[in-house]
């Protein structure tokens, strides 16, 4: 089975890049435009081993939606990746200390969100 990740990003072209460049590279994705409904999607997606998660979305930020993941018993296992626009070390620290595995700004080469994806869990910040 392949592996699995869930992409939440509100911007509809570059969510739809970003599930391209995943799917060619061996993930299944399910895609969300925003963190609605996160917990019950990802109990009903146990195949799901990632987020990708836009920091800025309408409703339920990314920071929500991240520290409702790691709350979350059953899901805080999940490798969480936190993707900006509005890179600035003060985010990165929040993204961090809610239990973010890496935050990353954009734009970003697609390449490097499979490398985040790939690397073991390693807290680091870019961007």
């Amino acid at each position: 089975m392949a592996r699995a990740v869930l992409l939440i990003e509100d911007h509809a072209p570059v969510r739809e890049l970003y599930a391209e460049v995943l799917a060619t590279a061996g993930w299944h994705v399910l895609e969300q435009p925003n963190a609605r409904g996160l917990v019950d999607l990802l109990l009903r997606s146990p195949t799901v081993a990632a987020v990708v998660l836009d920091w800025t979305l309408p409703g339920p930020s990314g920071l929500d939606a991240l520290r409702t993941i790691k709350r979350h018993r059953a899901l805080r296992h999940l490798r969480v990746i936190v993707l900006t626009a509005h890179s600035s070390s003060t985010l990165a620290r929040q993204a961090l200390a809610a239990g973010a595995e890496r935050f990353l700004g954009k734009p970003l080469r697609p390449e490097e969100l499979l490398q985040a994806l790939d690397e073991s869990s390693q807290l680091r910040v870019e961007g």
